[in-house]
């Protein structure tokens, strides 16, 4: 059975390989992007470990490639919501079920007709 960390990383790199071909990047552009910007002087074979699973690259690099692979809503895109947290069983909630909670809570004057519906009371 494969660890959390061990699926967090897979999940990372698979999402970090997918936004650098939809930004048209290559690799050898993200690397020559991280060096040039004095960000982090990584070798070919750091950033093949990021988009193979193997490693993750630190926060501040994460960022930076989060940056320049135009992704904004960093929680939504790599899921981490999903991410399980011990003896919390809301952890693992799906954005749309989120969205549901909030608008839930935002109108409790619907509270009694939601719950009957759903055969609550």
């Amino acid at each position: 059975m494969e660890s959390n960390n061990t699926i967090i990383k897979k999940q990372f790199s698979r999402i970090l390989q997918e936004y650098r071909l939809k930004n048209e990047l290559s690799r050898q552009q993200v690397i020559d992007y991280l060096v040039q910007n004095q960000i982090q002087n990584i070798r070919p074979k750091t950033f093949y470990s990021w988009e193979n699973g193997q490693t993750l690259p630190g926060t501040y690099t994460f960022l930076q490639l989060c940056r320049l692979y135009h992704i904004e809503d960093i929680l939504n895109v790599f899921e981490l919501y999903y991410i399980p947290q011990e003896n919390n069983p809301l952890s693992n909630l799906s954005h749309h079920e989120k969205e549901l909670l909030l608008a839930y809570r935002s109108h409790p004057e619907m509270h009694f007709a939601i719950q009957r519906l759903l055969g609550l009371k």
